[in-house]
């Protein structure tokens, strides 16, 4: 099935198909006018697609532990990365993106970090790891640049806090609610299975951002 999508401003797209193992372009119309595999080897388990600033396409393959770059019209050209825990390695590789000094970054899920080459491929560094701040990112995904900042969504297994607005996407098999006592009277939580904890969200012992406690289940 389909995982990721770059549109283009001619109005066509590229969209990743991870089942099938390829990359398909669209059309206008939403017309299948190209579809691409890889090089010889084929793509293994594409997931995420850019454009790049200089023109070209940049494909993250799950499976394959790599990164594909394609010139500007989704021809192979070389591979970025391999399997490891190294510098330049990565481990299940999912989503893309470049800042403005044109340097890539990856969310490696499977190392648990993100990791960043220069505008060539070539690895510069990757972060995300604990630290004595920093707990360490517990399975990066999502990943975009804005402003010189990244912006990572990230698997927490924890507890989070989240506004009452949560409650209109809720999907009861994937996330506990632990705590809405500012919301018990809400219809969206009558039919709740779970015991809700008083517990609340405090700053200096005030109550100052009414907030819902969810955990992953």
């Amino acid at each position: 099935g389909p995982v990721s999508v770059q549109p283009e401003y001619d109005g066509t797209m590229w969209i990743v198909a991870y089942n099938s193992n390829e990359i398909i372009m669209l059309n206008q119309n939403g017309k299948v006018v190209e579809r691409y595999s890889g090089p010889i080897n084929g793509f293994d388990r594409p997931y995420d697609i850019i454009r790049l600033k200089n023109g070209k396409l940049l494909v993250s393959e799950n499976a394959g532990d790599r990164l594909s770059l394609l010139n500007e019209k989704g021809k192979f050209e070389k591979y970025i990365g391999s399997k490891g825990i190294g510098l330049g390695q990565m481990v299940g590789p999912l989503y893309l993106a470049q800042d403005d000094l044109e340097r890539i970054y990856v969310t490696d899920y499977g190392n648990k970090r993100v990791d960043v080459f220069d505008k060539e491929g070539n690895p510069l560094f990757f972060f995300g790891k604990k630290t004595t701040q920093f707990e360490g990112l517990k399975g990066p995904t999502g990943i975009t640049v804005m402003d010189d900042v990244i912006f990572i969504a990230d698997d927490y297994d924890g507890v989070m806090a989240v506004p009452v607005t949560f409650l209109n996407r809720w999907c009861k098999d994937q996330f506990e609610v632990l705590d809405a006592r500012n919301y018990t009277d809400d219809v969206r939580l009558k039919k709740m299975d779970t015991k809700i904890i008083n517990t609340g969200s405090y700053v200096d012992g005030v109550s100052k951002f009414t907030r819902i406690l969810i955990k992953k289940k």
